[in-house]
């Protein structure tokens, strides 16, 4: 497949498969670099999506990975591949461009967060927990990866710089666990750790039931809304794409933690809309937006609308 084919390939799942991304990008990517960016999300997207099919069972997930791991670094070694699918030559793609840019921030960003798809592996091997600190771990490199590659895009020479700041975002990761711990229970991951399992006594075995996750939840939003104020101090440093880009993830985060308390800590994503619950609920994401955007872009101090 030529790099031309490629592109028009790209975009055109891209449109199909998430046009708001699509749209984004357009709007804060140069049109020179913006292939790389539908590249780079799709071949994640399929590799994660593999991984996450219950259909396929954990050898040849594994098998998989593998096969994938192998045939990155076979590429980022200068060696020939033989590509199958039309995601591998994203890839090939991707990594060309990474390579050949001054620095290996964006190859090794890239690498850092495919290992994160490997401990979802490892994690399934070990009936779906993790321990604490491989918890923590498996965040901050999502994090970090996931930061440093869309920086390099939005601001390339501002990747280099701000790449230690990527705790600020230690919220949107905490909430994506949070928001799917329903779906992921039911693939066979618990977003819990060990320790936390035994701290608040609660049943693996029937998570989703259990009426000590009410009190896991609320500590847990407690935390997050604390890193929330604190990390827009960080958030306001940033040149200005970046943190207009950035910003919006404050209010997604208090959004997704005040649906799950106004549904009464109900972790299924098919609960029944109440349409009184819904006008209060976008209420409350306005109303945060705008404090947000207050406190980032105008210094002015708040207190999250956080039920």
């Amino acid at each position: 497949m030529s790099f031309d084919d490629a592109v028009k390939a790209a975009d055109k799942i891209m449109t199909k498969k998430n046009p708001k991304l699509r749209r984004i990008s357009k709007l804060m990517v140069s049109r020179k670099t913006r292939p790389y960016v539908y590249f780079c999300y799709y071949y994640f997207r399929w590799v994660d999506d593999y991984i996450d099919s219950k259909f396929n069972s954990l050898d040849e997930k594994k098998a998989f990975f593998k096969n994938q791991t192998t045939l990155a670094q076979s590429i980022i070694n200068g060696e020939n591949v033989k590509l199958n699918f039309t995601e591998e030559y994203f890839l090939l793609y991707f990594m060309n461009f990474a390579l050949s840019q001054d620095t290996r921030l964006l190859v090794d960003s890239f690498t850092l967060l495919l290992g994160t798809i490997g401990d979802d592996i490892k994690r399934f091997q070990n009936g779906g927990l993790f321990s604490e600190n491989e918890k923590q771990r498996y965040m901050n490199d999502n994090i970090k990866s996931f930061f440093i590659i869309t920086n390099f895009f939005l601001q390339p020479k501002s990747a280099f710089k701000y790449q230690n700041k990527f705790n600020c975002l230690r919220t949107l990761v905490h909430t994506f666990l949070i928001n799917d711990l329903a779906e992921d229970y039911r693939l066979g991951y618990i977003n819990i750790s060990n320790e936390e399992i035994r701290k608040y006594q609660l049943n693996a075995a029937d998570l989703l039931n259990d009426s000590s996750l009410v009190i896991w939840y609320k500590d847990s939003f407690a935390k997050i809304n604390k890193w929330l104020n604190e990390d827009t101090l960080i958030l306001r440093k940033f040149p200005l794409k970046l943190k207009f880009f950035w910003f919006w993830l404050f209010p997604y985060c208090v959004h997704k933690m005040n649906r799950i308390i106004i549904y009464n800590y109900d972790p299924s994503k098919d609960v029944t809309r109440s349409e009184v619950k819904e006008i209060k609920l976008y209420s409350l994401t306005v109303l945060s937006t705008f404090k947000f955007f207050y406190k980032i872009f105008l210094s002015f101090e708040f207190t999250t609308p956080f039920l």
